[in-house]
């Protein structure tokens, strides 16, 4: 059981599993650091993501989560952060998703600026090399009967991408990510993202395609470069998308 605010303590269990800690809480979902425990001493850490208790019972809500759902069981890439399992607890969904073991490009930035030292230039072309292929596969994937998806990810920015400790790079949570197979779809008129990484369809809430997704690797390659992004001088996110 949860506490009375809603929030899962370290110990107790999310369906199977047993909360380590709380890792961040957004508008829709929270998401936990959990433990899969098995016989003869497994263990595996994994990260589950759950609507918040509020909205639970919130049907668009929890229609937007089960879009995910269905989205992320059929992505499968080493440069995308797999999803495992979709599950039922306590009247509420959630999801069960590879723990990747890095750091995201957010604090790597931050830390090179601090540190005075810039990323190399091999290191630095990497990691748009590798993003570009993970939406690659996710662009041109194909449903069950051969159907185009058509999916594009919508908020590719410095927090959704992790440089891994062993070289890789791992994009996450396809959470607003829009898809032919979405039944609960977003509306034109519906901005969704993150401002300073947008390309100009998506931030006038315009029609938006594969296309806006390298807009925004664009976008992270200039922060790559130069330690700021592209509109950080902007006072807020309303004068970046202006």
């Amino acid at each position: 059981m949860g506490s009375a605010t809603g929030e899962v303590k370290a110990g107790e269990r999310i369906g199977r599993y047993t909360v380590v800690r709380r890792l961040a809480v957004g508008g829709m979902a929270e998401v936990y650091l959990a433990r899969h425990e098995g016989p003869k001493g497994f263990s595996k850490l994994v990260v589950i993501k759950r609507v918040l208790p509020g909205l639970q019972q919130t049907e668009k809500f929890s229609a937007m989560f089960l879009d995910e759902g269905r989205l992320a069981a059929r992505l499968a890439h080493p440069g995308i952060a797999q999803t495992f399992e979709l599950g039922e607890h306590e009247g509420g969904f959630f999801l069960v998703m590879e723990y990747v073991a890095g750091e995201s490009l957010t604090r790597v930035v931050r830390r090179a600026a601090t540190d005075h030292k810039p990323m190399r230039p091999a290191s630095l072309l990497r990691v748009p090399i590798l993003l570009l292929e993970a939406l690659d596969y996710a662009h041109e994937l194909k449903g069950d009967r051969g159907e185009w998806l058509k999916v594009v990810h919508r908020d590719v920015s410095p927090t959704n991408v992790v440089l891994t400790y062993h070289g890789g790079v791992k994009l996450l949570d396809f959470g607003i990510a829009r898809a032919a197979i979405h039944e609960h779809r977003t509306q034109v008129g519906t901005v969704k993202g993150k401002g300073g990484y947008m390309s100009p369809e998506q931030a006038t809430a315009g029609p938006v395609d594969h296309r806006t997704d390298l807009y925004t690797v664009g976008s992270l390659l200039y922060l790559l470069v130069t330690g700021v992004g592209p509109f950080d001088a902007e006072p807020d996110v309303f004068a970046m998308m202006q």
